[in-house]
């Protein structure tokens, strides 16, 4: 994906990126290098296959989504190491 945004960058200038077939981590966590790496915001999510299904992006759902907060048991909320690292998602791809 790093690669490919890159590539396009160097070509066309960027200006944001509308991230689709959000369907894992994995891609949602190789956007955050993408928009590190070329200092472009992420705008839109697609949420399904059409047109119609592209919705403005909104960076505390993506964190949550990629970092569940553990809730069960008695337990509080999960604290610590993922918060951080959820905070630097966040700050990466605003």
């Amino acid at each position: 994906m790093l690669n490919q945004a890159r590539e396009f960058h160097e070509t066309v200038q960027l200006t944001g990126i509308v991230l689709t077939k959000l369907d894992g981590t994995a891609r949602g966590g190789a956007v955050v290098s993408v928009v590190d790496e070329l200092g472009v915001p992420v705008k839109f999510v697609g949420v399904g296959e059409g047109l119609e299904d592209l919705r403005p992006f909104d960076v505390e759902q993506f964190v949550n989504a990629l970092f569940p907060e553990e809730k069960g048991d008695g337990e509080d909320d999960k604290e610590g190491g993922d918060a951080a690292t959820a905070t630097a998602a966040a700050a990466a791809v605003v």
